[in-house]
């Protein structure tokens, strides 16, 4: 028996390490993207030449724990390297972690590598693929030879991240490392205690939404709402707990919100004794300390909302408390305040001030870029221009045909030649860009150096470590003087800008109304609004959302729900639906010819300048159709005057009734699908197929600035001014002969004019 149980003893001393790690391996969780996950492009990954290098950022949250990182990489390389000496290295945030070798006999290969957690940190992590690649055993080949080149497949290639959850912490200076888009999709449940929806929790929510979104860059955001009844724990757990929350309802983080009357049957007496007016409080879920539910409410409505409001504006680190009792709220108001990153016509502003840094472009890392959005109603005259006044360095012995190319939203630009073989330092070296190359919202100017050594060719050593340039922070650019008017509707604005349903930063002219109060309008509701905030970035404090039937005085307003809705939110719709629908159908176009005046044309002929063309214009001619088929498994967004209102535009999301609409709302908000919207029709489904159409009225929305609009027009018609300024002359020089013969008359009475 003594011997058996030593035997069972050695048994279990050798099974241990092994139980341990199958312990420890359980709780490890994984989440695998392809590498084009973090591109900016959907393209292969191609590195060329001697050497080359490509650098990609991954996020690895803070509420995890990172255990290791796979990557899985399928390559591609030319079948004249020699394999001897060709390589491809790996690096995590500068350190080398793996080493390939580059096979001419075997150009396609799938690389596993396994990288340490110690390597790893929480926040975004660097990877980097750098090449060495030769086509000759000796230093005697050309640094650029076309045989020289590796592709990484990044569709095919992905990486896997393994994370062990931690538990969260409980201090809202952590709010912004609990909710962000570090480890993908993000998902959040807003919880109330009543079964009745009120407009006041609507707006509570389209608050605490909007927080949620400006905390996320990237990933979407997923909405779940609910009402949570009062949940009896059984007596063997009912010690230690917060909230009478049934445990399975809650799958994510999630905000409780109602004042503390309503709150009170399910929070415990402490946390209720603490709500002493407007508070925000954090806490680790009962029985998921992984996940946490945010408290917001106060003894009033008035307190709630002024507790949703400042969680909305808490992004940084303060304070670090589990909760805090907000008492008063001091926005800004007065003129000249916007989002941020928004420009102004007649104004200069610093790259610095859209967060550009002075940044070295060399031949490894060649591109810098600046971000910053223009109003969606912003317009002037043809030849107003954009002026940026760079201050730039770059190195001496480059090639001639070195140059840093500018590119305006994707499309090339500009160009500036490096043409100086010393090199040179530029302070305000000027480049004009037309202002109508500009796009309403958000706009992006690359700046991309080609850089060429000087010395060359076979048997040369290729210097490369001269090719700098450095573009300073303390550069500006230069807006000219504009007006503010739009054409509306028009889908595009809404999804640049969010205009005219948020103006300046504002939605106090908008309000959204849902066309019933189930949780799939609700939470479809919220994600519009957070998307008009991040669209702002910064949130809406003076929207209005209601189920009510009675608006108040708006201008704008936003319909969603199903398409079984009042017949007075469709009035001027430019689709029908209810019994029978009508939709327009593209049919003819009529094209609308901008003639000359026959006076312009005979100056022309005179002073034998050529006329300008004149662009013609088309208009679609569609032909409405009136069918008993509806919308089925699609949605529908519409936008077009308001019947009632002066200069009023309705916006309307729909879906069909008894189809839930949030999906197909989480569909159209998705990068892909948002950034297709355009003309004032438009049709898309989940599998991401849309479809846009122009039917209906169109009007103009801007100012009245009549100084502009007299430059315009002269801009755009040059010799109605030459006339006008001849007129003009003619006036003035008949006005002062007759105030000469009146003076004449009055200072020398009798004095007869000489005779001829």
């Amino acid at each position: 028996m003594r011997l058996l149980n030593h035997g069972l003893f050695a048994l279990v001393l050798c099974l241990f390490p092994l139980l341990a790690k199958a312990i420890t391996e359980t709780d490890v969780a994984s989440k695998t993207w392809p590498i084009n996950h973090f591109m900016v492009k959907n393209e292969p990954i191609l590195l060329d030449y001697v050497s080359n290098a490509y650098r990609i950022s991954f996020p690895v949250s803070e509420r995890v724990s990172p255990a290791s990182l796979e990557l899985d990489l399928l390559l591609h390389n030319s079948n004249r390297l020699k394999s001897e000496r060709s390589q491809l290295t790996i690096f995590l945030n500068d350190y080398p972690v793996g080493q390939v070798g580059l096979d001419a006999k075997q150009p396609q290969r799938r690389i596993n590598l396994h990288i340490a957690g110690e390597y790893l940190v929480n926040g975004y992590n660097s990877l980097t693929f750098s090449v060495a690649q030769h086509y000759t055993a000796t230093q005697c080949e050309d640094w650029s030879a076309p045989e020289l080149w590796t592709r990484i497949d990044s569709v095919r290639s992905t990486l896997t991240l393994n994370y062990r959850n931690k538990n969260v912490d409980t201090s809202l200076a952590f709010m912004n490392e609990l909710i962000n888009d570090r480890l993908g999709d993000y998902s959040i449940s807003m919880l109330r205690a009543e079964d009745q929806v009120s407009d006041d929790y609507l707006y509570w929510g389209g608050l605490v939404a909007q927080g949620v979104k400006l905390r996320l860059d990237y990933v979407p955001m997923t909405l779940e709402e609910q009402s949570v009844r009062p949940f009896r724990w059984p007596e063997d757990q009912a010690k230690d707990k917060r909230f009478n929350i049934d445990p399975s309802l809650l799958r994510h983080d999630a905000v409780l919100l109602g004042t503390k009357a309503q709150l009170r049957e399910i929070i415990a007496p402490e946390v209720l004794a603490a709500i002493k007016g407007a508070y925000i409080g954090l806490f680790r879920q009962d029985s998921d300390k992984q996940h946490f539910i945010l408290v917001i409410s106060g003894g009033t409505g008035d307190q709630v909302g002024l507790a949703a409001k400042a969680f909305a504006l808490l992004r940084s680190p303060f304070p670090d408390a589990a909760s805090t009792i907000i008492y008063e709220q001091d926005l800004p108001s007065g003129d000249g305040i916007l989002p941020i990153k928004t420009v102004l016509p007649e104004q200069t502003y610093a790259f610095s001030r859209f967060g550009y840094r002075s940044r070295v472009l060399d031949s490894e890392y060649s591109t810098a870029r600046l971000q910053f959005d223009l109003p969606a109603d912003l317009y002037s005259t043809e030849e107003a221009m954009v002026v940026l006044h760079l201050n730039l360095a770059y190195g001496a012995a480059m090639r001639r045909d070195s140059v840093i190319n500018l590119s305006l939203n994707g499309l090339f630009n500009h160009s500036i030649w490096l043409k100086e073989a010393d090199g040179a330092h530029y302070r305000d070296y000027q480049v004009a860009i037309p202002l109508r190359d500009f796009k309403a919202g958000l706009n992006t100017l690359t700046f991309a150096a080609v850089l060429t050594p000087s010395e060359y060719g076979e048997c040369t050593y290729i210097q490369r470590k001269n090719l700098k340039v450095t573009l300073y922070e303390d550069s500006s650019i230069e807006f000219p003087p504009a007006g503010r008017a739009a054409t509306l509707p028009d889908l595009a604005l809404l999804s640049s800008t969010g205009y005219p349903f948020v103006k300046g930063g504002s939605a106090g002219q908008t309000v959204v109304q849902l066309m019933n109060s189930s949780s799939d309008t609700i939470r479809s509701g919220w994600l519009f609004l957070a998307k008009l905030a991040a669209l702002a970035h910064a949130p809406l404090f003076d929207f209005k959302i209601t189920v009510a039937k009675d608006l108040p005085d708006r201008k704008y307003r936003i319909a969603i729900g199903s398409s079984n809705v009042d017949a007075d939110v469709l009035k001027n719709a430019p689709v029908r639906l209810g019994q029978s629908s009508r939709f327009p159908y593209p049919y003819r176009e009529r094209q609308i010819k901008a003639d000359q005046a026959a006076w312009t044309r005979l100056l022309a002929v005179i002073s034998g300048d050529d006329l300008l063309p004149q662009i013609t214009a088309g208009s679609p001619e569609n032909a409405l159709v009136t069918q008993s088929a509806g919308l089925g498994n699609q949605f529908l967004l519409m936008s077009y005057p308001s019947a009632d209102i002066e200069e009023g535009l309705v916006l309307t999301i729909l879906g069909k009734t008894g189809n839930a609409l949030y999906p197909g709302m989480h569909t159209l908000l998705s990068p892909d699908v948002w950034g297709q919207l355009q003309k004032n029709v438009f049709i898309w489904n989940q599998r991401k197929q849309v479809y846009s159409q122009w039917e209906g009225d169109r009007f103009v929305l801007g100012d009245k600035d009549l100084n502009l609009n007299m430059v315009k027009h002269f801009s755009d018609h040059p010799w109605r001014w030459l006339l006008l300024v001849g007129v003009t002359l003619l006036i003035a020089a008949w006005l002062l002969y007759r105030l000469l013969v009146l003076f004449k008359r009055r200072a020398h009475p009798g004095v007869e004019e000489d005779a001829e």
